[in-house]
């Protein structure tokens, strides 16, 4: 492939670059020097000059999208632990166990939400982050997340009514989780209020994730049995999480310190 002049805001980039091996383009050897069009400089034949620029742009996009996951950690949409929760530095003992479910979520796309269940200290949250992290940093996506005992709390205060900007989070990011949704112990207005995120959430290309000891059906009995609860409440929140997969994580709590030989003692680290 012969050499194309490059001009233009092209070569004004390429002015800032210097390439002294072979072509990327098989069979056209090195690249050759454009005197003629941007001085003493050596400039890449097109081919190479287009895919260098492509990883340039998406440096760029990597850098803004971090920088959009900083700010929802800075605003209090989403827990500073949470950066630290990725696919890279899960604990391989729990990929182990749960090898299919893991390689759900690594190729996870967006297509439907998320169901992690399982014992108190599987690693169910650090999954679900781990997911939230990847649509943030790969997907681009806005992110936030909550918890069951927090969506109770709110519900008591005045900030539903004001439009409080973590609760307009809830309700539109492109991703959210909802850590425990099994641990609070819901009053039927209450209920309400978590249909009211999920409602805003459902058919507008939002997905949600949320944790729990139990799967669906537990969860459905779970909360009808709940003092006060009105059974058609409790269909109506858990209806809007459709489509939905159920993954359940298996292993016993990583909150045991296992190194001790105690199994009275608990490990105060973070269970992944």
């Amino acid at each position: 492939m012969p050499n194309i002049p490059v001009t233009g805001d092209a070569a004004v980039w390429l002015l800032s670059q210097y390439h002294d091996g072979p072509c990327e383009d098989a069979g056209t050897g090195k690249c050759g020097t454009a005197a003629t069009y941007i001085g003493p400089f050596k400039r890449f034949c097109n081919p190479c000059a287009l895919r260098r620029q492509a990883k340039a742009d998406l440096a760029d996009q990597f850098r803004d999208r971090q920088l959009n996951f900083k700010a929802a950690i800075d605003a209090g949409l989403v827990l500073e632990e949470t950066r630290r929760c990725t696919f890279e530095e899960s604990r391989p003992e729990v990929e182990q166990r749960n090898e299919y479910n893991y390689a759900y979520l690594r190729d996870w796309t967006g297509g439907e939400n998320i169901m992690l269940y399982g014992a108190v200290g599987a690693g169910k949250s650090y999954a679900a982050r781990c997911v939230l992290v990847k649509a943030a940093l790969d997907f681009g996506w806005t992110v936030s997340e909550t918890s069951g005992f927090r969506l109770i709390s709110e519900s008591k205060s005045r900030h539903w009514d004001k439009g409080a900007h973590h609760v307009d989070a809830w309700r539109t990011t492109r991703l959210l989780l909802i850590d425990d949704l099994d641990k609070a112990e819901y009053k039927t207005h209450e209920l309400y209020y978590l249909r009211d995120i999920l409602d805003r959430r459902a058919g507008n290309n939002r997905r949600t994730i949320v944790t729990a000891n139990m799967d669906m059906q537990g969860l459905h009995e779970h909360l009808c049995r709940l003092p006060g609860v009105n059974r058609v409440a409790v269909d109506a929140c858990l209806d809007r999480l459709a489509p939905l997969r159920e993954t359940n994580m298996a292993g016993d709590s990583l909150r045991w310190n296992q190194l001790s030989g105690n199994p009275g003692s608990f490990n105060t680290g973070d269970a992944k």
